[in-house]
C-alpha cells in the first residue's frame, strides 16, 4: 500500500504505524504469514489445514488470502506483457524509422501506421461523435398508439408556445 502525500498533512497520520508503513514489522510479518500460507496451498494444503497451522481465524480468510494473491499475480504478468509489448513494439518503430527516413515507402506506412495504433492505444486521439440513423416505430401500450398521442401532445404544446408569441408581439 503506497503512502499519500496527503495523509502525512493529516494529524493522526503516523508513519510508524502499520497501516501507513509497508515496511512496518508487523506488515512484514502478515506478509511472510501470507507467503506461508500460499506455499502450503501449492502442496495441496486445504484451506483449512492452513487456517489452522499458521493461527487464521477460519478458512475463509485463508481463501480470500489465496483470492487476493491470484489476482495480484494476474495483474503483475498483465501488466508485465504489456511492458514487454511495448518494448519490443519500440525496437521495431526504430528499425522502421530508420528505414522510412532512408526513403522506404512501405516503412514509412507502417511506422506511421504504428504510431497511428500507439496514440489510439494511449488516449490521444478526441472522441469521434457516431451518428446512427433510426427508424420510426410505432409503440403500442394495450393497443394505444402511444406515437400518435405523443404528436397530439407536441401539437398542443407548439399551439401554447404560438399563443405565448402572439400575446408577447401583442405587448410590444
Amino acid at each position: 500500500m503506497a503512502v499519500s502525500g496527503d495523509n502525512r498533512k493529516n494529524k493522526h497520520f503516523d508513519i510508524r504505524h502499520p497501516v501507513n508503513n509497508p515496511n512496518h514489522p508487523i506488515r512484514l510479518a502478515a506478509k511472510e504469514k501470507a507467503e506461508k500460507a500460499w506455499r502450503m496451498r501449492l502442496q495441496k494444503c486445504s484451506y483449512k489445514e492452513i487456517a489452522k497451522e499458521l493461527g487464521y481465524a477460519s478458512s475463509n480468510v485463508v481463501a480470500n488470502l489465496m483470492r487476493k494473491r491470484i489476482k495480484d499475480m494476474e495483474e503483475e504478468t498483465l501488466e508485465e506483457t504489456r511492458r514487454l509489448i511495448d518494448i519490443q513494439n519500440d525496437e521495431v518503430a526504430k528499425i522502421l524509422k530508420a528505414k522510412a527516413l532512408a526513403g522506404d515507402i512501405k516503412a514509412c506506412e507502417a511506422f506511421l501506421k504504428y504510431q497511428d495504433q500507439k496514440a489510439k492505444l494511449f488516449g490521444c486521439y478526441a472522441p469521434q461523435r457516431v451518428e446512427k440513423e433510426t427508424k420510426n416505430y410505432e409503440i403500442r401500450v394495450n393497443n394505444i398508439n402511444i406515437n400518435k398521442m405523443l404528436e397530439g401532445e407536441v401539437k398542443e404544446v407548439k399551439k401554447i408556445i404560438e399563443i405565448e408569441n402572439d400575446d408577447e408581439e401583442d405587448d410590444d
